[in-house]
């Protein structure tokens, strides 16, 4: 029998069908088998094959999971004019499916422990409502209950910086579970508004998590205010030409900067870092790529003593990730009532950048550039500045 495309059929009611249960419409769901819905039913090749066609169909509705509206025009077995689905559950059964709503339950059930949660609550909304947020449906559950443990980990740690495979080796016995979990993470984590996806390094160190621990490296003049192993603080001069420290021991900083410049690239670092943009007079951060908390901390300990009208800037690369880093930063020091310049983002290509920027990302560059008021960025990148990488970028501090 032509079981196949009867199977098609069957399962593109039972997908009516579906979508009906979970809306709680009372609405009984059809199927027309007509030529614009339905077009494989009028090139079935030979009479015989239609034949199978209606006999596999009629074997489902036998089982009381469809009725099948004839075409009384065209006799005896000629035409199906509709399938219209008799029993949900039934059909279920029959091509041995199990419900969404079935699924959102056992969901619901799994993730009874973070009810309270307001993302969790917003996504099972979004299942219930048949949505599948950045492609996470509802099938996935037992991923988004391993993804809340590992955010309850990171929050029951102070978030303070860890190996990512070392904690996923100890939460499930895999060194790399975690990182299969970064889609989910990232949905859970997102800030309210920021429907595109982070870059995977971005969602992870957001909750603390690297391939392994970056320090936290500054340059230039002045000295950080550390805390020592009995608990008090000690003073230590940031020598030429860096020094790194664990984050988590930076305690303030003590000097008179002309800037405070933080750097996304450790290459860029290390060149301004060397005076190959002539000599530092100011203060150097190496943010780590996307900053974790507790480099966020380290940053706010230093950014909190530096002298009132000390400029502060930062320079990534013209990239999303870079304006969100920016934004990580600029966050950081708004409660402080400081503001954070950009520094070259957007300009001074030595080179052409062979980078590709996407509408969607330039528009939310654009969108946060006047959140921060970045004015000469949005300029820029109004005027279709491509995504630029630091290295093509002129080394060059500010005065």
């Amino acid at each position: 029998m032509n079981t196949t495309l009867a199977n098609e059929a069957l399962e593109k009611l039972w997908g009516r069908g579906d979508r009906a249960t979970l809306k709680g419409s009372d609405r009984q769901p059809s199927l027309s088998l007509s030529e614009n819905s339905f077009p494989k039913y009028f090139t079935l090749p030979s009479a015989s094959a239609k034949s199978d066609f209606h006999a596999s169909l009629r074997d489902a509705e036998r089982s009381g999971a469809i009725a099948i509206e004839w075409d009384c025009r065209a006799g005896y077995d000629g035409q199906i004019k509709r399938l219209v689905l008799s029993s949900f559950a039934q059909l279920t059964a029959y091509l041995n499916r199990t419900s969404t709503q079935e699924v959102v339950n056992r969901a619901f059930a799994e993730l009874i422990s973070w009810a309270d949660d307001e993302r969790v609550a917003h996504l099972i909304d979004r299942w219930k409502n048949g949505k599948s947020p950045r492609g996470i449906s509802s099938d996935r559950y037992a991923d988004v209950v391993d993804a809340l443990k590992v955010i309850d980990d990171r929050q029951g740690e102070a978030f303070l910086d860890e190996s990512v495979r070392r904690v996923s080796a100890r939460l499930f016995g895999d060194s790399k579970r975690i990182e299969k979990l970064v889609p989910i993470i990232d949905l859970l984590t997102a800030t309210e508004g920021d429907s595109i996806a982070r870059h995977p390094e971005a969602v992870l160190a957001f909750i603390g998590l690297k391939k392994y621990p970056i320090p936290f490296l500054v340059a230039g003049v002045g000295a950080l205010i550390l805390k020592d192993q009995s608990g008090g603080t000690t003073t230590a001069p940031v020598p030429y030409p860096y020094v790194g420290y664990e984050p988590s021991v930076i305690r303030g900083y003590v000097g008179s900067p002309g800037y405070v410049l933080s750097v996304e690239n450790l290459t860029t670092f290390h060149e301004l870092a060397n005076n190959r943009a002539g000599k530092v007079d100011g203060l150097i951060v190496y943010t780590g790529g996307f900053p974790s908390p507790s480099g966020i901390k380290a940053y706010q300990f230093v950014t909190s003593e530096v002298p009132p009208g000390t400029p502060i800037y930062h320079w990534g690369d013209t990239d999303l990730s870079g304006f969100r880093i920016a934004v990580q930063l600029a966050e950081a020091i708004k409660p402080q009532s400081k503001r954070l310049l950009l520094w070259k983002m957007g300009e001074n290509v030595t080179g052409t950048s062979s980078l590709n920027m996407t509408s969607a990302d330039r528009e939310r560059i654009l969108q946060l550039c006047r959140n921060w008021k970045w004015d000469l960025a949005e300029r820029n990148l109004s005027g279709g500045s491509p995504a630029i990488e630091q290295e093509l970028q002129s080394l060059v501090l500010p005065a």
